[in-house]
């Protein structure tokens, strides 16, 4: 399971509360994740990069979901 790297990620409040995240492994794109708990995720060539970036960033999203 991945964890969360404070490296890739950066604060984007200045359009909107949310953080940007640079996933590299399995496949290197980035995720524009709000606190609303959306998550957009750009720079995929394919739609199963998608799916491999979502399989490994849902446990980590999981472990800061607010209850």
């Amino acid at each position: 399971m991945p964890s969360w790297d404070v490296n890739a990620s950066s604060d984007a409040g200045f359009w909107d509360r949310g953080l940007i995240y640079r996933m590299a492994t399995p496949v290197r794109l980035t995720l524009l994740i709000f606190v609303s708990g959306k998550v957009v995720f750009t720079g995929a060539k394919r739609k199963s990069d998608i799916d491999l970036a979502w399989d490994a960033i849902l446990p980590v999203l999981k472990q800061f979901q607010k209850v």
